[in-house]
């Protein structure tokens, strides 16, 4: 037991350390993608293995007053490539909960977001599916397939508050 447990203790930094440094060059590759004209901007972060290779992706929820619209914020996917990350879709027009959903398509799991806003009201929950690229880029049309009831699954960006309890993107 005590042997386990110091294995457990010398293994922790370094796992903290690697997911600082994910963090870090996940965070480089968002300020590339947003210039600073938007205002203040922030983030919800979760990682996830979407694919099943072991190594888990990204979801990151951005938002900001100047950045989303009534019908929801970006929602992005990126996938680690070596050192770096790729974008693997940007849903527009979302909005928390956020799940992962048990069904696949194309061996990613299928993503469940919450639609409203932008005249759509009392809003509801649509699946996506992964086509073998790319999620669909808007929730409110097809491919993307509306559900009934709640959504079941891992919810990758809990819903929140205010924009400001999400990390400041600096």
């Amino acid at each position: 037991m005590k042997l386990a447990l110091l294995i457990l203790i010398s293994i922790a930094p370094v796992n903290i350390y690697a997911q600082t440094k994910s963090d870090a060059a996940l965070e480089t590759q968002l300020r590339q993608m947003y210039s600073g004209d938007e205002g203040e901007i922030r983030y919800f972060l979760k990682w996830f293995d979407l694919n099943g290779d072991g190594t888990p992706e990204a979801i990151v929820h951005v938002v900001g007053p100047s950045l989303c619209g009534t019908g929801g914020c970006d929602t992005h996917i990126f996938a680690k490539r070596g050192a770096n990350y790729k974008l693997i879709s940007t849903i527009g027009l979302t909005r928390p909960l956020i799940v992962a959903s048990s069904l696949r398509s194309h061996s990613w799991r299928n993503l469940i977001v919450f639609v409203a806003g932008g005249g759509i009201y009392p809003g509801y929950y649509a699946e996506l599916r992964f086509n073998g690229k790319t999620y669909p880029d808007n929730p409110t049309v097809k491919p993307a397939k509306r559900i009934s009831g709640k959504p079941r699954g891992p919810v990758l960006i809990e819903r929140f508050d205010d924009f400001r309890q999400g990390k400041p993107l600096k």
